[in-house]
């Protein structure tokens, strides 16, 4: 009975939402059961000046509506242009019902945050290992 008879493992495509970006080495994902863990790592975007919200899709599997997850990205590599205040980056697969990431702004003692603009990006290199719930 404790033998696994969903596993999976390969690579994915980031997908961005608008614009472009280069996509460093294989983006990977291990599936195991209804549990995905990926990894990707992008920098170079096409566009840093518009008010477009950064987004990413392409996911190796669709997401479970009602599971959202919720992880925080490194930003290193280059200088991005986050507002003042802002201490970090996160993302959330699942906002608002939807099945790519949405990428956030981090502040100090607050729960939220504001939507990274493609404005906020600059010269980071963007590098996350997540994991969520697929159907």
């Amino acid at each position: 009975s404790n033998v696994l008879d969903d596993y999976e493992e390969g690579t994915w495509v980031p997908v961005p939402g608008s614009s472009t970006f280069t996509r460093y080495q294989a983006s990977w994902y291990t599936k195991i059961g209804n549990t995905v863990t990926c990894s990707c790592y992008v920098f170079s975007f096409g566009d840093t000046s518009s008010s477009t919200a950064f987004t990413i899709t392409g996911l190796p599997f669709a997401h479970k509506t009602g599971s959202e997850a919720f992880f925080v990205v490194a930003a290193s590599g280059g200088v991005g242009n986050v507002p003042a205040g802002a201490i970090g980056v996160n993302a959330r697969i699942g906002q608002n019902g939807g099945d790519g990431i949405s990428f956030y702004n981090m502040y100090p003692n607050t729960t939220g945050g504001t939507t990274m603009l493609h404005s906020h990006l600059g010269a980071f290199h963007l590098q996350f290992t997540f994991t969520y719930i697929t159907t």
